[in-house]
């Protein structure tokens, strides 16, 4: 199920306690993948869970990420380090407000990865949670992902299969 597809009572009748929040970015991925590929990606990964899980709530995505090293690039939008972490701490307390008690975060951009853990960590520290934090692509062996893709990373052909796969 999707958050923002229900109704607060609902949502009190199942009164779920796993969530599951993507986090991506807006960047340029060459000609041939969308500007949210980094978003795209965890966010169908995510709703493909709570397909199959029925007490997983996906959260809304959290659509923009920290992008420096492709700022030249348009279409990138790249957030400051500090407003994407009290961004992402501000959304996970608001999860265990609402009585979220397992949170993952779902990350598919590697310049969020020290952010959101520093955010989770705070957040889980201060409350009684547990909040894991999964960069999807690091899921996969770098060793097997050498076997199926010649030219795997940003853009590559790893990140377009799956692209293509879910599109």
């Amino acid at each position: 199920m999707k958050l923002w597809e229900l109704n607060g009572s609902k949502f009190e009748e199942i009164s779920p306690k796993i969530a599951i929040l993507p986090v991506g970015s807006i960047e340029r991925h060459g000609n041939h993948l969308p500007l949210g590929t980094d978003t795209i990606v965890p966010l169908s990964l995510a709703e493909e869970v709570a397909n199959r899980r029925k007490e997983v709530i996906v959260l809304p995505p959290i659509w923009y990420g920290s992008c420096r090293g492709l700022r030249k690039f348009r279409g990138t939008f790249d957030i400051d380090v500090e407003v994407l972490y009290l961004y992402v701490k501000n959304v996970l307390e608001e999860a265990v407000r609402n009585g979220f008690k397992i949170i993952l975060v779902l990350n598919g951009h590697g310049g969020n990865t020290s952010i959101i853990r520093l955010a989770a960590r705070e957040v889980a520290l201060k409350n009684d949670v547990h909040i894991v934090v999964i960069d999807w692509w690091r899921d996969i062996a770098e060793e097997t992902r050498k076997e199926l893709f010649k030219e795997p990373g940003h853009a590559g052909e790893d990140e377009t299969s799956i692209v293509l796969c879910i599109a």
